[in-house]
């Protein structure tokens, strides 16, 4: 493992915990709308707040992001929120909960985009500004979030796309796709294995609508590198808190609950349930 600097660390750090920041604003999202329509236990539960310990599920919050954004910068999954989809005013509200997620990751993109043309001297087109940590970390952090807006609204059952239209399915579709829910975020993790033109056409897109922001996919491209030489790291870092997390998880009174749970960038492990009951 070669060595890194500690200003790499730092500066991988740094986003890593904007980008959990974002991850928080994503499950708020789903949260706020949640009580807006409905649901009020939401609020019980704390997860009116963007402390993101509540959001925390110690395999998709911290082994499979650190896996993923090693493997290339995929950012998914990351946090867990429990919606009651039961307590909720009609399908309306719960296609605007699906929704409220990938808008808040939308909107931190957004404002990312407008504070780097808000640099100043060079252009952000300019691919040679190797050294300027604030520039490639905003950078890679605006692809972050672009990235997971795109995962977030493929129609795959378990993700925000599926959660949007799913209330207007009928019911016997519903049914049978929600069986499916639980393995949507590994059919993902295969399409983008197993299939190269998949990920370099996903990709495509992504540095598409980031160019159109004004930044540079070769920029990108250094912060990627920047970003997983020092997340080899990291990794070791969060696999120990996860660890911790599990052991101390076992100790703690199980507590049988019939909500939904809403993974990751907003993965669905089961739609309704209490309505099925």
């Amino acid at each position: 493992m070669e060595f890194v600097s500690i200003s790499d660390l730092t500066w991988t750090i740094a986003v890593f915990l904007a980008f959990g920041f974002s991850v928080c604003l994503h499950e708020f999202g789903h949260a706020i709308v949640a009580y807006w329509g409905g649901d009020r236990s939401v609020k019980e539960k704390g997860y009116l707040t963007l402390n993101p310990l509540r959001y925390t599920h110690p395999t998709y919050s911290i082994v499979l992001p650190a896996i993923f954004l090693m493997m290339g910068g995929l950012p998914l999954p990351g946090a867990a929120v429990y919606i009651n989809h039961g307590a909720l005013r009609g399908p309306q509200w719960k296609s605007a909960v699906s929704a409220a997620g990938p808008l808040a990751t939308a909107l931190v993109g957004i404002l990312v985009a407008i504070a780097i043309n808000q640099l100043p001297s060079q252009t952000p087109f300019d691919p040679l500004r190797q050294n300027d940590l604030l520039f490639q970390g905003m950078a890679l952090l605006l692809t972050l979030e672009v990235a997971g807006f795109c995962l977030n609204m493929m129609p795959i059952p378990g993700l925000d796309g599926y959660g949007i239209i799913e209330p207007w399915l009928p019911q016997s579709w519903q049914q049978k796709l929600r069986k499916y829910a639980q393995y949507g975020v590994w059919i993902l993790f295969a399409a983008f294995w197993l299939s190269p033109n998949f990920n370099r056409g996903f990709w495509a897109v992504v540095h598409f609508m980031v160019q159109l922001c004004g930044v540079s996919p070769d920029v990108t491209v250094l912060g990627f590198i920047r970003f997983q030489q020092a997340a080899r790291f990291l990794f070791f870092g969060l696999l120990m808190l996860w660890i911790g997390y599990a052991q101390w998880k076992k100790r703690q009174p199980e507590i049988e609950t019939t909500e939904d749970l809403t993974i990751g960038h907003s993965l669905q492990t089961s739609q309704d349930s209490q309505e099925e009951t």
